[in-house]
């Protein structure tokens, strides 16, 4: 199976999406609501599922405290026309020293079934043994065409 490893802060919104939203509607706020979701983002998340039928696994911050069916209404209620696609969410550690690649490991060693081609989509880059897995972004621009067209080919390799 072909999974996308998921962060949604730096991916699925950004500074620019912020700063747009913050000239049209005079809001600059963020947090973990559906209008803190940039269309343009997620209908390039939509392609990658479109054009590699990869399955998602969120790892972003957004799934402490929530479980995985609180995400997927978050991000169906966003637009998200594949939030069927969310399987599960990376386990967190309350552990200050975990890093992101670390929690991926695990929730991986703990379903070897589905281990797969996967990458991962975040803006971060504290993925440590993972790094080769990572499909960059970063805060200022979020999910681009260039990562959308890396993560594509990645997945089908």
């Amino acid at each position: 199976m072909k999974l996308i490893f998921l962060d949604i802060d730096g991916v699925l919104n950004s500074h620019d999406f912020f700063y747009k939203r913050h000239e049209t509607t005079g809001k600059m706020q963020g947090g973990c609501r559906r209008e803190s979701i940039d269309p343009d983002a997620l209908r390039r998340l939509e392609r990658i599922i479109n054009e590699t039928g990869a399955k998602i696994v969120i790892s972003s911050s957004w799934r402490i405290g929530r479980e995985t069916v609180e995400i997927k209404e978050l991000l169906r209620i966003a637009g998200f026309k594949h939030w069927q696609e969310i399987i599960d969410r990376t386990p967190s550690t309350s552990s200050l020293t975990e890093r992101r690649g670390e929690e991926i490991r695990m929730w991986l060693d703990k379903n070897p079934e589905n281990i797969g081609n996967f990458i991962i989509l975040d803006d971060d880059s504290d993925m440590d043994k993972l790094m080769d897995r990572l499909v960059h972004t970063d805060w200022e621009h979020g999910l681009t065409d260039v990562e959308t067209e890396n993560a594509i080919a990645r997945l089908n390799e």
